[in-house]
């Protein structure tokens, strides 16, 4: 199991006060990065997930998909929210078409894709999400062939979730090969993220967590935040998280979100940029867990498990 730690030494740098940031310290799999190259079915695929709504989720989500995009990777955003909140809308977007067209009417997912910045692509699915679980063998069929069909092919499928007491079935933190909890300084996030981390645990036996603590003073702070749900998730649930790192609160991130624009197009030098940057740097050098695929994704995303899923 690797660690990563946080230490944001570009800001400091950049002449901001802010010290630290990510730097992942792993051992590199060079086997599991070729198979990744000569396979054109493998992705990674992520959900970010909150214990509560208004901490930040979809405009941090957002911008470390626009950071992997910028790096050359092929990143689909699968978003399921709606109106204001939606990743589209924080991205200046339209609301766009609905992943269940793809379901109901056969339609491609070309034609439901839009086309975001530096390449990222983003795909509504709050329709389609209401029905998964209770699909027909033959709208699991048209699903599975949408996605069969995509192309370019993917490396990335950041899922943004909505948060834990909004959801009865958290099917797409399940489809997901890794679940980051984002958790902020107040009390009531950090409780309602350690619940939700409980009963993807208890009841789905989902057994890998990374940790994201966003909006925080210092990167102390940060680690503050992680070390106490760390501790009360090792003492009454028997595991231990990871902690990827964490977001510095900073207003160039919320005038970026007004504006409808990555903070790194408006921003590029701001500590948020910097962070969501590395953060960025720091998933895309995971240690690969495995030859999961785009097939597999999608069969858990279709019928989501009633057993527990391998950790």
């Amino acid at each position: 199991m690797f660690q990563l730690a946080v230490g944001f030494r570009r800001l400091s740098a950049a002449g901001y006060g802010w010290r630290g940031g990510l730097v992942a310290s792993h051992a590199s799999d060079q086997s599991a990065g070729l198979r990744r190259l000569l396979s054109r079915n493998l992705v990674r695929s992520v959900t970010l997930v909150g214990g509560k709504d208004g901490i930040g989720r979809t405009a941090v989500l957002t911008n470390i998909a626009v950071a992997l995009a910028r790096q050359g990777r092929s990143v689909l955003l699968l978003d399921q929210n709606q109106g204001r909140s939606a990743a589209s809308a924080r991205l200046g977007l339209s609301q766009g078409r609905d992943l269940l067209e793809a379901i109901e009417r056969d339609v491609a997912l070309e034609e439901i894709v839009q086309q975001g910045p530096d390449g990222l692509r983003v795909m509504a699915g709050a329709q389609a999400f209401q029905l998964l679980g209770s699909l027909s063998p033959a709208e699991e069929e048209k699903l599975g062939r949408a996605f069969e069909r995509l192309s370019p092919r993917l490396d990335y499928i950041l899922v943004d979730a909505p948060a834990g007491d909004a959801i009865q079935t958290p099917s797409l933190s399940l489809a997901s090969q890794e679940v980051i909890v984002m958790v902020s300084p107040h009390t009531e996030s950090v409780t309602r993220a350690y619940s939700l981390i409980q009963r993807l645990s208890w009841d789905f036996a989902r057994r890998r967590f990374y940790i994201l603590a966003n909006g925080v003073r210092s990167s102390e702070q940060g680690s503050i935040l992680f070390d106490n749900i760390a501790r009360t998730a090792r003492l009454f649930l028997n595991l231990s998280l990871e902690y990827l790192g964490c977001i510095p609160d900073d207003d160039s991130l919320r005038k970026a979100c007004r504006l409808r624009q990555p903070v790194a197009t408006l921003f590029p030098d701001s500590p948020a940029a910097v962070a969501c940057a590395m953060l960025a740097d720091a998933v895309d050098q995971w240690p690969y867990p495995g030859e999961d695929c785009l097939d597999k994704f999608v069969q858990r995303l279709i019928q989501p498990p009633r057993f527990p899923v391998p950790s």
